[in-house]
């Protein structure tokens, strides 16, 4: 339906031959598809530069261009594609000469997709580039400032500076509430962002209280099924987890799927991250085989909508090589593993650190098989794309758990118990999220020092 204003308004300037209102609707589509996750948004972004071209609109031309980033290269997952849409928004900002505001949107979005395809440096570098352009135009207490304050501290959250990321989204928060008011919905985002702050801190209680504010917000504001919604759940469903009260996380995944399923077609992106979502309750709750049909669900809409390789296929995949481990269907499941790994290698490259997730299963799956010699290369793959990159203490410690036992077996007892020590001491700082983990590496380490 939101599809028939622009196609109306459209249909009327061709009639008449009037271009830059054909370019502003073609522009208009493209959003709301962009919006939907709909591959056709790319066409109709084309389809909108070139009226804008033909229009001689270079400010539209370059927003067009702006907007790309992020739909090609993170909603696409074409990560290089979008680091050219990223050059050529850039000519086009130039030419457009408006003042900087564009430019600061194209920084953000930059900032963005280099977050997302793992280069975090470079997006901090970006989005701090953005936040000081956007303070010289806006000044320091604009919703514009504070909302590229959330979205940085969402990227340091991502490399592990939690105590700098919730600062900022707290100065983020109060340049919103005194601007936008309290319960403004991007207010209400940036408190979700500090939520997620928190929750990566292992403050589970404070990080709850502010997406079950987050959502009682969201519900009121715009009602009980939209996309806020569904995150909030989304958000509250990953808290539950992390406390162990898997009954209450499925209650919020089920939920957001629900939700989502209302919203979208049966296709949707987002519905294949809800039904991996709730897979992963399964997986942690060690109810394996209860999580297999999710995760095969998740992928069959993923290759349906993003194609049949695709990096969110390859972490769904891993999904399913983690419920086959766990079900000893060891043969599976380094079949699984194995087919992430060539995906992620492929459409991420080879020092992406998402490719620990499958090398480290890969690994661990040798290790059961009784082949250690193996699962050598691909502990060490892992071991290298985490130290130093991985911020999350717990999947840190994973992979040393999985390196000391196969080192321990291949004769290396010094560096093995380094590891295993390291992976107890990782377990420890995870709030009490991985307790058998922690309780089979310290009994483990105990064994060992008699």
């Amino acid at each position: 339906e939101a599809h028939e204003v622009p196609n109306a308004f459209m249909k009327e300037a061709e009639e008449i031959g009037y271009r830059p209102l054909i370019a502003e609707m073609r522009y208009a589509l493209a959003t709301i598809q962009s919006h939907n996750k709909d591959t056709g948004a790319e066409a109709s972004y084309y389809q909108a530069a070139s009226e804008a071209s033909l229009a001689g609109d270079d400010i539209l031309l370059a927003r067009i261009y702006t907007d790309m980033i992020v739909f090609v290269g993170v909603v696409l997952a074409r990560y290089d594609a979008g680091k050219v849409l990223a050059e050529v928004a850039k000519q086009a900002v130039l030419h457009a000469r408006e003042g900087g505001r564009l430019e600061g949107d194209r920084l953000a979005n930059l900032g963005y997709l280099l977050r997302e395809s793992g280069d975090l440096g470079a997006a901090e570098e970006s989005m701090n580039a953005s936040l000081a352009l956007r303070e010289k135009i806006y000044g320091e207490n604009h919703p514009t400032v504070a909302d590229t304050l959330a979205n940085l501290g969402s990227l340091y959250e991502a490399q592990g500076k939690y105590d700098l990321s919730q600062e900022v989204v707290q100065r983020s928060i109060v340049v919103l509430r005194a601007t936008l008011g309290a319960n403004h919905q991007y207010t209400v985002g940036a408190m979700s962002k500090l939520g997620n702050s928190l929750y990566s801190l292992g403050k589970y209680d404070e990080a709850r209280a502010l997406h079950e504010t987050s959502l009682a917000a969201y519900t009121e504001s715009v009602g009980p099924s939209s996309s806020r919604v569904a995150n909030a759940h989304v958000n509250l469903g990953n808290v539950a987890t992390a406390q162990r009260r898997f009954e209450d996380a499925l209650v919020h995944q089920t939920e957001a799927l629900r939700v989502r399923r209302h919203l979208y077609s049966a296709e949707h992106p987002d519905i294949a991250t809800s039904l991996h979502n709730l897979a992963n309750v399964y997986v942690d709750w060690g109810k394996f085989e209860q999580a297999l049909p999710y995760f095969r669900e998740s992928i069959e809409v993923r290759t349906k909508t993003q194609g049949p390789v695709h990096p969110y296929t390859a972490v769904s995949l891993v999904g399913v090589g983690q419920a086959l481990l766990g079900l000893t269907r060891y043969a599976e499941a380094q079949a699984e593993y194995s087919r992430a790994h060539e995906m992620l290698s492929k459409t991420l490259g080879p020092e992406h650190p998402f490719n620990a997730y499958a090398t480290t299963g890969l690994a661990e799956t040798l290790l059961e098989m009784k082949r250690a010699k193996e699962a050598l290369a691909p502990i060490e793959e892992a071991l290298k794309l985490r130290v130093g990159t991985t911020m999350d203490p717990g999947e840190l410690g994973d992979t040393q758990w999985v390196a000391a036992r196969i080192l321990w077996d291949l004769g290396q007892k010094k560096r093995s118990l380094d590891l295993a020590s390291q992976a107890k001491d990782n377990y420890l700082k995870t709030k009490g999220t991985r307790p058998e983990k922690l309780k089979a590496a310290s009994k483990w380490l105990a064994a060992r020092a008699k």
